[in-house]
């Protein structure tokens, strides 16, 4: 028996955008307490990303205030995954190793591309990708969208485990194009 799981958030892209940042997936589950993009408790996004910009920790802010910091400064966020299909009582499992073959919908993000001249750089929140061949199929056909449209294309340390000093010059090195 198996269960049809969506993605728990719409893409943001906000006008005039220039970055867009691209994760795996972010399931609409009960054991999902994330309110927004990166805001599991184990994610350090929300204090990475303000830092790149000399702006507050947002670890704690609400949905709306990281819509307004991602606003103002050209950013999106969007995941591969719109939707996968995985066995009934696995649906708190978001392991990418474990999605990775039950992906039922990709976000179309060559449509987002080419949909939004603004656009300068696409990033990604992760660089291996051993056991997720799928994934990693996936991210290189956005990649060559990319380099196809004269776009950048980065792939960002993952905000999860933790932050660094090198973490930090990381990101401020590929956002600050």
């Amino acid at each position: 028996m198996s269960v049809k799981v969506y993605h728990r958030f719409n893409p943001f892209i906000p006008p005039g955008i220039k970055i867009l940042i691209i994760g795996t997936f972010n399931p609409d589950v009960p054991c999902n307490a994330a309110h927004f993009y990166y805001s599991r408790p184990q994610n350090h996004f929300w204090r990475i990303l303000p830092a790149v910009y000399d702006y507050p920790n947002l670890k704690k802010a609400s949905p709306a205030e990281k819509q307004n910091f991602l606003s103002i400064h050209h950013i999106g966020l969007a995941d591969l995954i719109l939707s996968v299909n995985v066995e009934t009582g696995c649906e708190c499992n978001f392991s990418d190793q474990y999605l990775d073959d039950k992906v039922l919908e990709w976000f179309p993000v060559e449509k987002a591309i080419l949909n939004h001249p603004t656009l300068k750089l696409v990033a990604f929140t992760r660089k291996s990708f051993e056991k997720i061949p799928a994934i990693r199929h996936r991210i290189h056909q956005v990649k060559s969208t990319c380099q196809s449209a004269s776009i950048a294309f980065a792939f960002l340390p993952t905000p999860s485990r933790g932050i660094t000093d090198q973490k930090l010059l990381d990101w401020k090195n590929v956002l600050n194009i």
